[in-house]
């Protein structure tokens, strides 16, 4: 599938945003949490039964996925198809509801079952209200080339930000971030970063959040770089910044004491002041999708299958059938886990559905 035909602007960010866009999937843009509170020090259990399945959706490509119960989740795709960008799954099957709809999702976050948001490509931004998907708002940043939104997270449906990037002459790249405040959705002001898109965020407290950042350098001068900044509502301060490789890349997970955090192969537990050292990944397989429930409960994207970490050590949960992984998403509940990710040699969407009896 050729992304490109899907953006608009030079050949120049066409470039960049297929490049960002790919990356951004590896890393594991969609991984969300709802809070879970289990236990911090019980080690998570790794008897799960697994289910998998396949979804073609239309040769799309499923980037995100979230939900409110494990009956009731939501997967979302970019065309491809545009009959086929949203997926549910009530319990017993996936399905769509086949309306065309001429956007590219690459983000949803869910409060409750009638509550559902997504954010995509071109400042589009989708609610679900329990019985069908509306466009909320599409944001026009002013004077923009191109700009699309990546993630959305918040403190709650009326407290929401989403993030992302936008061009002005369609050869640059700045860092976008909207807030959502009642009903109404208003640009944050923040710090230009030049280069920069940011993919991911997730709040641990109120007004506190972490962000992800990729500051690309179009010059091809050194290998692009992975950054991480903590975010007050107003203003970014960067905390990490490593060379975009195997032991630079960066993600984030929300638990109940704060956001662990992957720097390179290390992961901490960062509390908005002080980081905690949890382990070492010392696999070179590991590919930086993070995702817990505590920091005993660690599930770990790896090329070629997902490993745990239960405060002791790190074993394979299971091995993919393909080794030609295009992304990875995470979704955890407290006694099942949802697991999405692209196999590119095959063009399908596989899910493998976990639980603990």
């Amino acid at each position: 599938m050729n992304l490109k035909k899907h953006f608009r602007g030079n050949k120049m960010t066409q470039y960049i945003v297929l490049t960002l866009t790919v990356i951004c999937m590896f890393l594991g843009l969609c991984c969300k949490d709802n809070g879970i509170s289990p236990i911090q020090d019980t080690p998570g259990r790794r008897d799960y039964t697994w289910f998998v399945e396949t979804i073609y959706a239309g040769g799309n490509i499923i980037n995100g996925i979230d939900g409110a119960s494990p009956t009731d989740v939501w997967a979302v795709s970019i065309p491809g198809d545009f009959s086929q960008t949203f997926y549910h799954f009530n319990g017993a099957k996936w399905s769509t509801d086949s309306i065309n709809r001429s956007i590219s999702p690459f983000s949803v976050r869910a409060f409750t079952s009638n509550d559902v948001w997504s954010v995509g490509l071109q400042g589009d931004i989708w609610h679900y209200n329990g019985t069908s998907w509306s466009q909320h708002t599409k944001i026009p940043p002013p004077n923009t080339n191109y700009y699309t939104l990546e993630d959305v997270d918040g403190n709650s449906s009326t407290d929401l930000y989403t993030v992302g990037n936008l061009s002005y002459s369609g050869s640059d790249l700045h860092p976008l971030i909207y807030h959502l405040s009642g009903n109404s959705w208003s640009q944050i002001n923040i710090q230009d970063v030049p280069f920069c898109t940011i993919f991911k965020i997730r709040f641990y407290a109120p007004r506190k959040s972490l962000v992800i950042g990729l500051k690309h350098l179009p010059d091809g001068s050194s290998p692009d770089s992975s950054k991480i900044f903590s975010f007050d509502g107003s203003n970014l301060n960067e905390i990490y910044s490593a060379q975009d490789n195997q032991d630079g890349l960066a993600d984030i997970a929300r638990v109940t004491d704060g956001i662990i955090v992957s720097k390179g192969r290390r992961l901490v537990l960062f509390n908005g002041t002080q980081e905690q050292d949890i382990t070492t990944i010392q696999s070179a397989l590991f590919g930086s999708v993070v995702e817990a429930r505590s920091i005993k409960d660690i599930f770990l994207g790896m090329n070629d299958g997902i490993a745990h970490y239960n405060g002791s050590d790190i074993q394979y949960l299971f091995k993919f059938s393909s080794t030609h992984v295009g992304g990875i998403g995470i979704k955890l509940f407290a006694n099942s886990a949802f697991i999405v990710t692209y196999f590119r040699d095959q063009n399908m969407n596989v899910v493998y559905r976990g639980y603990l009896m």
